[in-house]
C-alpha cells in the first residue's frame, strides 16, 4: 500500500483505473534526452538541465514516479527508442514531428517569436513592419511558409545558428533575426554584444511537447493530464527563470543601463505574452 495514494493532492491528476494500473506495472517511466539541445535540455554531470528538466520533475512529482534519462544524440535515435521499447516518451518542438508512429501530447509550453536587431531599430510588432528588410529565421518551417506567402517583399533566409545571423546584422547584411524568445535569450546570453537587443515580439509561437509510441494511449492521457493541470502561473515562472537576461560583467555605466532596459524589456514582453 502507498500511502500517498490516500493524499489528497489537488495538483496530481485524476487517473482512471487502466492508467493506475499502467504506472503501478512500471518500475519507472524512461524519457530520452538529447545530450546537446540546450536550453532545452542535456545531461550535466549526470543531472538533466534546461527547460525540459522543469517539466519532467514536475511529472515526477505529480505521478509519484521515478523517471530515467536514456540519452540519445539526435531525434531519429529517439524516435527509435520509442519504437523499440526503450523509452517511453520524449519533448519534441511540434515543428520536429516527421514520424507518423508517434502519439503527441498536448503542448506543456508555448514560446512566442521574437525580433533581434541592431540597437538603433525601432521598435517591431507585427510583420507588416519587415516589408522590404533581410531577416534571418529560425528553422521553423511553418513560420518561414507564412512570411513567404504573406510578405513576399521580405528577405527570408533560414539559420541553425543565431549567432550567424548576429553576425550578419552587425555587419549591415541583414536587419534582424525572428527565434523563439528561450533561444534568443540563451545565444544573448552566450555572446552578449551590447548593439544587439530584442526590439519585437510576434503573436506567432512554437509548441513543445511530448512523443509517445503510436499505440500507447494510456501513457499519452496520463501525460496530457499532468500537462493540464500545470497552472498559467507555473508555466510563466518557469519560462521567466529562461527569459530573464543574466549578462556577463559589465564593465561601464552605459552598458549597465542597456543591460537593464533590456531586462525591463523582457520582463514587459512576457507580461504583454500571457496577460
Amino acid at each position: 500500500i502507498n500511502i500517498d495514494d490516500f493524499i489528497f493532492d489537488e495538483n496530481k491528476p485524476i487517473l482512471n483505473e487502466d492508467e493506475t494500473n499502467y504506472l503501478r506495472n512500471k518500475d519507472s517511466l524512461k524519457v530520452c534526452i538529447r545530450k546537446d539541445f540546450l536550453p532545452y535540455e542535456t545531461i550535466s554531470n549526470e543531472n538533466l538541465i534546461g527547460l525540459t528538466s522543469e517539466y519532467i520533475h514536475i511529472l515526477e512529482k505529480r505521478l509519484n514516479k521515478n523517471i530515467d534519462i536514456i540519452r540519445i544524440n539526435t531525434l531519429k535515435e529517439g524516435n527509435s527508442n520509442i519504437n523499440n521499447d526503450l523509452c517511453d516518451f520524449i519533448s519534441i518542438f511540434e515543428k520536429e514531428n516527421n514520424s507518423k508512429t508517434n502519439l503527441l501530447t498536448t503542448p506543456y509550453l508555448q514560446l512566442p517569436f521574437v525580433l533581434v536587431t541592431k540597437n538603433s531599430s525601432s521598435f517591431i510588432t507585427n510583420f507588416e513592419q519587415l516589408k522590404n528588410k533581410t531577416i534571418f529565421v529560425s528553422n521553423n518551417e511553418s513560420l518561414i511558409h507564412i512570411l513567404n506567402k504573406n510578405y513576399p517583399n521580405t528577405k527570408i533566409y533560414t539559420t541553425q545558428n543565431p549567432n550567424f545571423a548576429y553576425q550578419q546584422i552587425l555587419s549591415n547584411k541583414a536587419d534582424g533575426y525572428i527565434g523563439n524568445i528561450v533561444e534568443v535569450i540563451y545565444s544573448l546570453q552566450k555572446e552578449y554584444n551590447s548593439n544587439l537587443n530584442i526590439t519585437g515580439n510576434f503573436d506567432y509561437k512554437t509548441n513543445l511537447l511530448f512523443a509517445v509510441k503510436n499505440e500507447n494511449f494510456i501513457l499519452q492521457n496520463i501525460l496530457n493530464k499532468v500537462i493540464n493541470n500545470i497552472s498559467k502561473e507555473e508555466s510563466e515562472l518557469i519560462l521567466n527563470n529562461y527569459t530573464l537576461l543574466k549578462y556577463k560583467e559589465i564593465k561601464n555605466y552605459k552598458t549597465i543601463i542597456i543591460v537593464t532596459l533590456s531586462s525591463f524589456f523582457i520582463i514587459l514582453l512576457l507580461l504583454i505574452v500571457y496577460l
